[in-house]
């Protein structure tokens, strides 16, 4: 009784669409008819592999003896069930190419306008931090200098001597019956603790309308503002130099 199975090749996509070759297995004739159906008996093998139950013998002993992995093959893929299933594999593939077909067509552009990007902004990183980096760190270290205990010990110096200078200057103006100067008048105003508070020009505006009369009083404000100022800065620096001021 001929047989007809389906021919395998390496490829399973490949042995799917051959699957209408006729390949004989071992043991039938390609030009015999298709005999009538038989009954076939009880058996597990006629129960779950009915199309191979139903087999001549001879082809059965045939497979048994010959060890040819294409002819197993050939037989398994005769099986509907297996057929079903390499069908089902093969519509998946086919679906799953569509798919990615489509996708690729929908987010190429995206993808590539992505990475065009991407690639712009790392050339600018790198170039930032090669460049424009060392800058920031010259700065950086520039502030910190700024901010150093050494930095800020002559900064208290100077300001120091600076209120110590318009103390003097002020006491001057008094002992020579000068004006006494709006500038260290303000000045003297706005490091008192007691005065309200105001801008160094609305304290100048101020001192300049002083008469003969309160000028000493005015004057004995702010030099003591200028003094106190001065003598709690000169006890800071003096402790600062004797290492009992820690600065963080």
């Amino acid at each position: 009784m001929p047989t007809a199975v389906r021919s395998t090749t390496p490829s399973g996509e490949e042995r799917m669409s051959a699957m209408d070759t006729a390949v004989p297995l071992p043991g039938t004739s390609s030009g015999a008819t298709a005999a009538a159906p038989v009954t076939l008996p009880d058996t597990p093998l006629a129960r779950e592999f009915p199309h191979i139950a139903s087999l001549p013998r001879s082809t059965l002993e045939s497979l048994a003896a010959n060890k040819d992995p294409q002819y197993y093959s050939a037989l398994i893929h005769t099986e509907p069930q297996i057929a079903a299933l390499l069908q089902q594999r093969s519509d998946l593939l086919k679906k799953v190419r569509e798919l990615a077909s489509r996708n690729e067509e929908q987010l190429r552009p995206p993808l590539e306008q992505t990475r065009e990007e991407t690639q712009r902004w790392f050339l600018q990183a790198t170039e930032a931090e090669q460049v424009q980096w060392k800058e920031e760190e010259r700065r950086l270290a520039e502030a910190h200098r700024r901010f150093a205990p050494p930095a800020l010990l002559a900064q208290l110096q100077q300001s120091t001597a600076k209120i110590y200078e318009q103390s003097e200057d002020l006491a001057n103006a008094l002992v020579e019956g000068r004006t006494l100067p709006p500038s260290l008048l303000a000045a003297g105003r706005s490091l008192s603790s007691t005065s309200a508070p105001g801008s160094a020009s609305s304290l100048e505006r101020d001192a300049e309308d002083l008469t003969n009369a309160d000028q000493i009083q005015t004057f004995t404000k702010a030099f003591l503002a200028l003094r106190t100022a001065y003598h709690r800065r000169a006890m800071i620096e003096e402790r600062w130099r004797r290492d009992t001021v820690r600065v963080d």
